[in-house]
């Protein structure tokens, strides 16, 4: 008897039975975002999905047309209860992307237990950042960022920054990079609140006047870091349990612009922002753009800058740069939280991405804990995650 026998991970299995899932969760999901209509007689009915595929080699991902009229709904309507059905079709994300008023494309990424590739294997001395980007989105052909140089996250109120910064550690947590953070959280201690009494924490501040303190500190740390690896005669530094990446996270940046002194690299801030990347010192600076020429004078220090949802279009080319939005950077349209613009000095584009939902902060702030070297080396990552409550 001949017949067809899938492996046990099939791309073409796993592609039919989440096009199937998507079929059969669709109108519960829709009567959960409240986008579905009853007629006369009863029948319930729910916009129509079309031109079903798969989207790509692994299964994973999958596309379909969508029509609203059908309820007498909008595109528009569809993308402000996406999160609603992307939560009941049990889905990782869903992209909208607007045809016309009455119809969409809509691209949905399911769980997949190979999101992103694992290290193993990797001696912490051999550890390069960038052989671990980090990538934005949940595609495979997402723009990424490196964390061997600072970032600068802009955007609206509420348009994602520290949902953004927190989907960054989470993603060095996965790849198992040692690290530490310093935090100048000064809007009451709320974005940031679960790393101040993380492990991961060197500093944490959220009182304006304690920011001059921290941020001479952290560049101190710098220092002390490049005066080691001259005497070792090291050209650039590498993270170890010992001497981890150091993330300086600022959560407003306007509030630090004595530090920077109108984007002079020789204030203490521009100092790690223009030297840190040897030492593995960075920044991670959110603003929401108070005031726009002070960001305008210190963007350049910023080799990646990441431009969520703004109110113009000129406050898009304050963090990306002139003409960004001219070049197609049009964030000022945007209307999803977690969607933006990156651009880096590395690929010289703009680069559209949709980072996420990050929903438990604390594990993220509590799983990265970097142990106290064993007395015997250890060549594995998965090893470095050991519970240790000693802060530095």
């Amino acid at each position: 008897m001949f017949g067809l026998h899938f492996p046990f991970y099939s791309p073409l299995l796993t592609g039919t039975r989440n096009v199937s899932t998507l079929k059969k969760k669709w109108p519960a999901a829709i009567a959960a975002a409240n986008l579905h209509a009853e007629k006369t007689n009863r029948k319930i009915l729910v916009p129509r999905l079309r031109n079903i595929q798969i989207a790509d080699p692994t299964g994973y991902v999958i596309t379909a047309d969508v029509d609203v009229s059908i309820t007498g709904n909008t595109t528009r309507t569809l993308s402000t209860k996406i999160e609603t059905i992307t939560s009941v079709l049990g889905a990782y994300q869903i992209r909208v992307e607007k045809i016309d008023p009455a119809n969409s494309k809509i691209t949905v990424y399911f769980h997949r237990p190979d999101f992103r590739r694992q290290p193993t294997n990797t001696s912490t001395t051999d550890l390069d950042l960038e052989n671990f980007p980090i990538h934005l989105d949940p595609t495979d052909d997402a723009p990424t960022i490196s964390l061997t140089t600072s970032i600068l996250i802009g955007g609206a109120s509420e348009s994602g920054k520290s949902n953004l910064t927190w989907y960054i550690l989470n993603q060095l947590n996965t790849y198992g990079i040692p690290y530490r953070v310093w935090v100048i959280d000064p809007a009451g201690g709320v974005e940031l609140a679960d790393l101040e009494d993380s492990p991961l924490t060197r500093q944490y501040v959220d009182r304006v006047g304690d920011i001059p303190a921290i941020v001479s500190k952290f560049r101190e740390s710098m220092d002390t870091r490049l005066a080691r690896m001259k005497k070792r005669r090291q050209r650039r530094h590498f993270p170890t349990i010992a001497e981890p990446l150091e993330i300086l996270i600022i959560d407003e940046l306007i509030l630090c612009k004595s530090q920077l002194k109108g984007g002079d690299a020789d204030s203490p801030l521009g100092e790690v922002l223009a030297s840190g990347r040897k030492a593995l010192h960075i920044v991670i600076g959110c603003s929401q753009l108070g005031e726009k020429l002070v960001i305008g004078q210190i963007r350049d220090l910023f080799p990646q800058r990441i431009c969520l949802r703004t109110r113009s279009s000129d406050v898009t080319d304050t963090v990306l740069g002139t003409n960004a939005t001219v070049d197609g950077a049009t964030c000022h349209r945007i209307t999803n939280p977690g969607e933006g613009y990156v651009w880096t000095d590395a690929s010289g584009l703009f680069e559209k991405f949709h980072a996420p939902l990050v929903e438990n902060t604390h594990d993220i702030s509590r799983r990265g804990t970097i142990p106290i070297p064993p007395p015997a080396p250890r060549t594995q990552l998965d090893k470095l995650t050991i519970k240790n409550g000693e802060k530095h």
